[in-house]
């Protein structure tokens, strides 16, 4: 039981936002009950790109990241199945270090909500 509203973090490069989104949905399927659906698991949204602002968090301190790329990966997350993890690149650009660390399913180019730019969207897992 809780409540989970949001989480949103920052990696200096795809591939470790991936390798711990990845991580993250492996440790929350080995707690899941036997028998439980995924709908428990999160939806791991990652864009890669610069932000155009950071603040320091009016209540609790911590770095408060402002721009298109945090809205593009809520997005991303908000398009992703429980228990994935998916990454976005605008269509046309491309992301070697990613392909050659782990395996990708293209889902598709999509447009997403408030996003001027389609985005190609890949599922990671482990090679």
């Amino acid at each position: 039981p809780g409540y989970h509203k949001n989480l949103m973090l920052a990696f200096p490069c795809t591939t470790d936002a991936v390798e711990f989104g990845m991580l993250l949905q492996e440790t929350l399927k080995d707690k899941l009950l036997e028998g439980e659906d995924l709908n428990g698991l999160l939806q791991v949204g990652i864009h890669e790109g610069p932000f155009s602002s950071l603040v320091p968090h009016k209540v609790t301190g911590r770095a408060d990241y402002f721009g298109k790329v945090v809205n593009r990966a809520a997005r991303v997350a908000g398009a992703a199945h429980p228990g994935t993890v998916v990454v976005a690149v605008v269509e046309g650009t491309t992301l070697p270090e990613l392909w050659s660390s782990f395996d990708t399913t293209f889902l598709g180019t999509k447009a997403l909500k408030g996003v001027q730019e389609e985005m190609a969207l890949h599922v990671c897992s482990r090679k």
